[in-house]
């Protein structure tokens, strides 16, 4: 009785090329069960955590201070609190210090301390020393930001920017330096390649990537008040990103959408002097779909759960997973509409909450629950396909019997529906057969269907559920009987 695998279906195009059929908000998990190495988990769903006034455009926990930050749509909350108006309606990355949360609006630096929000500026006349001079730094443009050695960072087009170090301005204890660029050498040229900077990232608190569009240069701390870094050409990596937001820190490193110079796109992990490529020929394939204009605003999230690497991946029509313990990607979607978008973004770790997740479109923060698969209170469907299964031995139209598949089941409330749809060129799939399976009253019943039919080549299954419960799926069988 052959067993089809779920965590990896096949499909075909009108091109004649072999691509991935990605499961559709199902985790592979992997676990011994009863006959198989792993099942398909329903991804953990969404409760509304608190409704404000606009999608979420940047998140960040202050560990710090204990408190969580977002930028949504005009407007900063702390927790659960608006507490500043801001430009905002662009996607910003969030930082912080022992003194302030920072982050970039209207292409400034600026800073939430002491419950009020200032911006980067030059030193005044006599700030930063008696009888000083004013600076007269040009601190406009700024793309990107992060937290490094006891300074900000900053990017513009072509220069890195850094902040003065901690202490106090003028002699004040209570004011920081923190608001101001470094007085004596605050930028540094990133010459490598004619690109322009794209994204700035600290290191492990070691070293400063810079991300163009084609190379990222490393900078590293000089111990020289007068040229506080320096590029570390032997880290340099061939490799740049698309936008600001197509990166992250993810398991040490950094992943990110781009490429080598003239190449074209793919996701991979990018460490000083290397890359490694995580994306699959199906996940590249969608990516070089769009422009590169289209993919701007395109945003990757890490977040860690029961062990499991989550890197998010969020596209201007899809959102993708990739599950970096077993390598395998998935797909996430809201609502049961075919074309309908997964609505999250920015997942955060909140010590006190747990995970929250922002939204793209509404003005609602929510916490990832495992205990439902639901999305906001509205259903989800999950799907997961097999690959095919070639059944024809030369002797004609083969029968198949006993369809199967397993569950845990009794763990909910109400009985849940699986639809069972064929395909047998893996183009298009044919009428749904439903399947009640999972009634909490007989839970020692299997999911089973005597006669399927007959075949002449191949065939493949797509098993579709719709559900507020958490769904569990595995070891999908069927049986081959050869007649005369």
């Amino acid at each position: 009785m052959p067993q089809l695998p779920l965590m990896k279906g096949t499909r075909t195009t009108k091109d004649a090329r072999y691509l991935d059929a990605l499961p559709v908000n199902m985790v592979p998990t992997t676990a011994q069960t009863d006959s198989a190495n792993g099942y398909m988990l329903s991804f953990p769903g969404i409760k509304t955590y608190f409704s404000c006034n606009g999608a979420s455009f940047g998140a960040h926990y202050n560990s710090a201070i204990g408190k969580e930050f977002r930028v949504l749509g005009k407007e900063l909350y702390e927790d659960t609190k608006k507490v500043a108006d801001i430009t905002g309606d662009k996607l910003t990355n969030i930082c912080h210090s022992p003194n302030s949360t920072a982050f970039v609006d209207d292409q400034k630096v600026k800073y939430f301390r002491d419950e009020i929000v200032t911006e980067l500026k030059n030193w005044a006349e006599g700030e930063y020393a008696k009888d000083s001079d004013p600076s007269n730094y040009d601190l406009s443009g700024v793309i990107d930001m992060d937290r490094h050695e006891g300074r900000y960072v900053w990017i513009n087009k072509n220069r890195l920017g850094c902040t003065a170090l901690a202490g106090g301005i003028g002699g004040d204890p209570n004011t920081s330096p923190e608001q101001r660029p470094d007085y004596v050498a605050p930028f540094y040229a990133t010459e490598a390649d004619p690109d322009d900077n794209k994204a700035v990232r600290s290191w492990q608190g070691k070293f400063i990537a810079v991300f163009g569009r084609n190379v990222c240069q490393w900078f590293g701390l000089t111990g020289n008040a007068k040229s506080i870094y320096a590029s570390q050409k032997s880290m340099q990596t061939q490799f740049g990103i698309v936008s600001t937001h197509a990166v992250c820190r993810f398991k040490g490193n950094f992943a990110a959408i781009g490429s080598e110079k003239d190449g074209t796109l793919q996701i991979a992990m990018v460490a000083p002097g290397s890359y490694q490529k995580i994306s699959t020929p199906t996940i590249d394939r969608i990516i070089n779909s769009y422009k590169e204009s289209e993919l701007q605003d395109v945003l990757l999230d890490a977040f860690l759960k029961d062990g499991q690497d989550f890197l998010m991946v969020t596209l201007p029509n899809q959102t993708f997973v990739y599950e970096a313990n077993q390598g395998v990607w998935f797909q996430l979607k809201s609502g049961i509409a075919v074309d309908n978008k997964y609505s999250g973004r920015h997942v955060v770790y909140n010590h006190e909450e747990g995970l929250t997740i922002g939204d793209s479109s509404l003005g609602r923060v929510g916490k990832l629950d495992e205990s439902i698969s639901s999305q906001n209170g509205l259903d989800t469907e999950m799907i997961v396909y097999t690959p095919f299964l070639r059944v024809n031995n030369g002797k004609g139209a083969v029968p198949l019997f006993d369809l199967e598949f397993e569950s845990i089941f009794g763990h909910i409330n109400q009985f849940q529906s699986v639809f069972i749809s064929i395909t047998l060129d893996g183009r298009s799939y044919g009428n749904e057969f439903r399947m009640q399976y999972n009634d909490a009253r007989q839970y020692l019943n299997r999911a089973f269907i005597s006669n399927v039919g007959r075949v002449n080549e191949s065939i493949g299954f797509k098993l579709r559920v719709v559900s507020k419960e958490t769904v569990n799926l595995s070891s999908f069988k069927v049986r081959i009987g050869y007649g005369n």
